[in-house]
This record gives structure tokens, sequence and C-alpha cells, in this order.
């Protein structure tokens, strides 16, 4: 097969990838666990054309000319494990959807890391890594090298593992600002990180994006995630140019709780707290006595239909903050549930973050 002949081909299995991930993220973003068969049957529906047509297209780009063997094989393999996350999550829909849930997510995953690595030679998937008005040229984008980009940090002594996002962009020469993001129950820093690449991408944002020690963070021994977390904002101002004045908190479900005890007991080391479908826990109760973290800006966001935390605790709580005199902003969403937050950080949390700040595009 010849060099052009393969270029074509591959452009259009490009395409039919990129319909998969925006379809599946759709799904993620938008699935209420009541319903959890229909988001099933929607995904089917939507991507079986695409894998079907993509699997015919592959079949038919063999003798890959040299220059592009290591992308097809990476390219395969992407491909491999989106269809597999697609199945999973489609498989059935009882009480282990949750588990069959996180396993369709760790795939989806980690065709994202080989997508991303090889994004410069998929042209086609490359935008899918920015938001849609980001329209700089690849030159503008920035290169790879080992100090930027995505990074996945090991554990030691003092910190739990956790992943990190670099501007490809970044210099040193100027501050940058920094989102730290928890993720939700039984999630991770290296899934959780994909809600905020293309925030971060196109807009400079460095991400820190921390494991919790055990399956969920400890509510129970509250220091063992807030010293961990802690201990890596300290490694990443140490190693980066941060702006300190712009050090974004927030987090999704069990992320968003723990958001509140971190964002509360820290307040003078983040400009604002962002908690997604969450609530307050109770741990917080002396640190809202003592005042804690009021002039902290916070936005509440939470769904009408989340079938894990009801939005009636939430709105209770918030108006417990706001008697308490408490920045709070709060931000009902009337069509979502308990999901990924993809649109939401898009369209919500980072425009209020650059308010705050001052910062325009």
């Amino acid at each position: 097969m010849n060099g052009s002949i393969y270029l074509e081909r591959s452009e259009q299995a490009q395409t039919e990838l990129l319909l998969c991930l925006r379809a599946l993220e759709e799904i993620q973003q938008s699935i209420q666990f009541q319903h959890i068969r229909s988001a099933q049957i929607a995904l089917k529906e939507a991507t079986a054309g695409a894998l079907a047509t993509l699997a015919t297209l592959l079949d038919t780009m063999t003798a890959v000319p040299d220059p592009y063997r290591d992308v097809d094989i990476a390219f395969r393999q992407a491909f491999a494990f989106l269809r597999n996350a697609i199945e999973t999550f489609s498989s059935h829909a009882g009480p282990d959807f949750g588990a069959l849930f996180i396993s369709s997510r760790s795939q989806q995953c980690s065709a994202l890391e080989l997508l991303y690595r090889w994004r410069w030679e998929l042209t086609v998937i490359e935008p899918y890594f920015r938001m849609a008005d980001d329209t700089r040229s690849i030159a503008e984008l920035g290169e790879d090298d080992s100090s930027v980009g995505i990074t996945h940090h090991r554990a030691n002594d003092k910190h739990n593992q956790y992943s990190l996002y670099v501007p490809e962009t970044y210099s040193p020469n100027k501050k940058w600002p920094l989102i730290v993001c928890l993720h939700g129950g039984y999630g991770s820093g290296n899934d959780y990180i994909w809600s905020w690449l293309r925030v971060a991408r196109s807009r400079g944002y460095l991400l820190l994006s921390p494991k919790s020690h055990a399956q969920t963070w400890s509510i129970v021994q509250r220091p063992v995630d807030v010293n961990s977390i802690m201990a890596m904002l300290d490694g990443v101002l140490e190693n980066y140019a941060v702006d300190s004045a712009r050090v974004y908190l927030t987090g999704l479900s069990d992320g968003a709780t723990f958001s509140y005890i971190l964002g509360l007991q820290h307040a003078h080391r983040f400009c604002a707290l962002a908690p997604i479908a969450g609530v307050l826990s109770p741990a917080t109760d002396m640190m809202l006595r003592a005042g804690l973290g009021k002039e902290l800006p916070i936005h509440v966001i939470h769904g009408a239909h989340d079938a894990i935390f009801p939005v009636q605790s939430v709105r209770s709580t918030n108006t417990l903050l706001t008697k308490l005199g408490y920045n709070l902003k709060y931000t009902e969403l009337s069509d979502w549930g308990h999901a990924l937050t993809y649109v939401i950080n898009e369209d919500l949390v980072l425009p209020w973050f650059e308010q705050l700040s001052g910062t325009t595009h």
C-alpha cells in the first residue's frame, strides 16, 4: 500500500474513531443511573456503524508503509481499547453496573493515552484534545518533552500517586494557573484528568489530579488524603512557575465532598472552590463553626436528577452556608444527574474561574 492510499484510509479510520470517542463521552455526561439501560442502547446505536466501518477499514490497511508503522500500531491498540470500553459499558445493566462503568472508563483512558501521545500524526483526532474555539496552529500548540504534557507520578512516603498535566507551551518565564481536580469514588487521578485536559491545554492551566489512598477519599481519617494532596501541591509549586494566587480546587462526587474539607481547611492555598455533584460532609462542622474559608469563593454545581446525592440535601446545606456568611454561588442543572463533567468544566466552572481572575478569551 503506497503512502497516499494509507493516509487517506487512516483519515477515514480516524473519523470513525472520533465519532465513537464523542458518543461515549456524551453518554458518560448525560447518563442517569435510574435509566442505565437506555444509555447503553443509545451508545450502541450511536457507535455500531462506526465500529464496524472502522474494523473493515483496518482490515484493508495492510502492508503499512514504514514511516507509519508505529502510529498504526498505536492506533489499532487504541481502537481495541475503545471498542472494549463501549462493549463493557453496554454489556448489562444489573447491580454491578458501577464496576462495569469503572472498567469501561479505564479502557477508554488507555485509548486516550495512546491517541494523545500520537496526536501530531493523528490530525483528524488531535482537535478532540482542545476546546472548540482553540484555533491555534500545530506550531503554536507546543512540542512534547519530558517536563510537559501528561505525566504520572508514583506514590512515596509523602503522597499517593497522582497525574499532572503541564501545557506543552509552558515556560518558566511567566506564572501559570493551576487546577487541582479530585476524582469521584472508585476513580483515579489518571482518569479524571481527561475531563479537564481540553480546558487546561486550550487555556494554559496546569492540572494536578491526585489519587485517593483508598478506593475513595477518607472522611474518617482526613489527614491521610489532605496531607497527601498538599504534599503533591507543594512539589508542583516547587518545580513549576505556578501563580499562587490562581490555584483552583474542584472535585466530582466524593471528590467534591472532599474538596470542601480540603478547601476549608487550607483556604489560604486556594483562590476558589467548585464542588460538583457532591455533598457537604458533617466532618466540616467544626470548620464551619470556626468560620474557616468564609472568604473563599465557592461555586456549587448539582444535578436535579442526582440519584447518588439527592439535590434536596444540597439545597439545604447551601442555605446553611449562605446563612453562615460563606461566599456561595449555586448552579442547579435541571436536566443533569450524576455523571462525568467535560462540558460542565468547560461551560460553567472554567468561565467562573476566569471571571474571578479577570481573565478573558
